[in-house]
């Protein structure tokens, strides 16, 4: 975060955003053995008791990041999680 606050300060100047993506999702490339133990786990500690997904969850959120429309948002900490730091 401070990282991002800082090259947000820095870059600003240019018409430079930097943001911090943070995204809690299950991908492929987890073990699928140790997913199946955790996940009903993992899925009850998040408020809408679902894990998201890469593709269908994390993707929109960069996508518009990355677009002209987020133009004027800069320093800022984008949580793509379901809720889970509201009780982490």
């Amino acid at each position: 975060m401070a990282l991002t606050r800082s090259a947000s300060q820095e870059w600003g100047q240019f018409g430079i955003v930097t943001n911090t993506f943070l995204p809690w999702v299950r991908t492929e490339t987890f073990d699928q053995t140790e997913l199946a133990k955790s996940l009903p786990t993992m899925e009850a500690s998040s408020p809408l008791r679902r894990m998201g997904t890469a593709y269908e969850d994390c993707t929109p959120v960069l996508a518009f990041l990355a677009s002209e429309e987020a133009r004027y948002i800069n320093g800022q900490a984008i949580a793509v999680d379901g809720g889970r730091r509201l009780i982490a």
